[in-house]
């Protein structure tokens, strides 16, 4: 994989398919109380996030304890 155009694709397309998921639903982001995020890389989640002003508060994240699943998977080759 190519981690930096990895992060680079995640951080465009997460708040496009957010807002996709709340336009069909007949909803906006401020209605959300919390944004659940896959637990891959926090640098992400946090970029995710700020694009639409989301507060950090509302954000779930468990990679501080529970660790980053791509640093776990990063060395495996199949």
């Amino acid at each position: 994989m190519n981690g930096k155009a990895s992060i680079v694709h995640a951080v465009k397309r997460h708040p496009e398919a957010i807002d996709e998921a709340l336009q069909a639903n007949g909803l906006t982001l401020p209605i959300v109380d919390l944004l659940v995020l896959h637990q891959a890389n926090l640098r992400i989640n946090e970029a995710v996030a700020e694009a639409p002003g989301v507060p950090e508060d509302r954000v779930f994240n468990t990679i501080q304890r529970f660790a980053n699943t791509t640093a776990a998977t990063s060395r495996w080759t199949g």
